[in-house]
C-alpha cells in the first residue's frame, strides 16, 4: 500500500508541476472599494497631483468625509474626491453612495496638482477599464469639467461637460471599455481639471471599474518536471530494493 500511495503522489506531483499558469480573475470597483479611513485603499489612492490627500472627518460642517487638502470653505478645500453621505447634498444628479470629484479651481493654489485616483496593478495580466461621468446637478452660475482617463501615461479618452449638459445619474457619459496588458506596479488614473473658458468646476459623479485577469506563472517548468519524474525514478529504485531483500 505504501508503494503504490509514493507512486501516486509522485505522478499527482509531475502531474501539477507540468499544467500552465493558474488563472485569477478579481473586479475592482472605484465605489464599492471605496474607504473613508484609509488612503492608500488598496489598489486604490486618492490624489492631488502625486501627493496623497488626508482625510477629513466633517468636510462641510454635516459629518460628510472627505479627500482633501482641508475642509470647505479653508483654503485647499479643492481638490475634494468623497462618496456622498446624504441625497442631493451635492448637486440634484447626486444619491447617497456615488463617489464625487470637485477639480482644483482655477483660482485655487495649484502647487499640489489636479485631483486624480489612481489604481496601481498587483498583478501581471490584463485588465478591462470601463466606467461613466456626470454633472452633479445644480449651480448657480456656469461651470466646466473636463475628466481625462490615463493607462500609465497614454491617455485614453477625455471629455468635457457644463452646467445644463445632459449628462446626469440616470444618464452618464460612457468612457468606453479598454483592455490593456499590464505589469505589477503599472497604474490607471481618472483625472477631473476645471474646464478651459470657465473659472470654476464643479462635483462630477465617477464609475470606474477594472476586470483584473493574472496569470500566475509556474516557475522554471522544466526544473520542476524533471525533479518530479526523479521523485518517480526512485520510486521505482525504492520498490527494485525491496524485492531484492525479499
Amino acid at each position: 500500500m505504501k508503494k503504490v500511495s509514493f507512486l501516486v503522489i509522485a505522478f499527482l506531483f509531475v502531474l501539477m508541476v507540468s499544467m500552465p499558469g493558474i488563472a485569477g480573475a478579481t473586479l475592482y470597483d472605484l465605489n464599492t472599494d471605496w474607504s473613508n479611513s484609509v488612503n492608500p485603499n488598496g489598489a486604490w489612492t486618492y490624489r492631488q497631483g502625486t501627493s496623497v490627500l488626508p482625510l477629513q472627518t466633517n468636510y462641510n460642517s454635516s459629518g460628510q468625509y472627505a479627500w482633501a487638502e482641508a475642509n470647505y470653505p479653508s483654503t485647499g478645500h479643492v481638490p475634494v474626491w468623497m462618496q456622498a453621505a446624504v441625497n442631493g447634498a451635492l448637486g440634484a444628479n447626486v444619491m447617497a453612495g456615488d463617489i464625487m470629484v470637485h477639480p482644483t479651481s482655477v483660482s485655487s493654489s495649484l502647487t499640489l496638482g489636479e485631483g486624480n485616483v489612481i489604481w496601481t496593478s498587483p498583478i501581471n495580466g490584463t485588465i478591462t477599464i470601463s466606467g461613466n461621468v456626470w454633472w452633479g446637478g445644480w449651480s448657480a452660475d456656469r461651470r466646466g469639467v473636463t475628466w481625462l482617463l490615463f493607462d500609465n501615461s497614454t491617455q485614453l479618452n477625455t471629455g468635457t461637460m457644463y452646467t445644463g449638459d445632459s449628462s446626469t445619474r440616470s444618464s452618464p457619459v460612457n468612457f468606453g471599455s479598454f483592455t490593456e496588458t499590464v505589469n505589477v506596479g503599472d497604474t490607471v488614473m481618472f483625472e477631473a481639471v476645471t474646464a478651459s473658458g470657465v473659472t470654476y468646476p464643479w462635483f462630477v459623479g465617477v464609475n470606474l471599474t477594472i476586470d483584473a485577469e493574472s496569470t500566475q506563472s509556474v516557475p522554471e517548468p522544466a526544473t520542476m518536471l524533471l525533479l518530479g519524474l526523479g521523485l518517480m525514478g526512485l520510486a521505482g529504485v525504492r520498490r527494485k530494493l525491496k524485492n531484492l531483500k525479499g
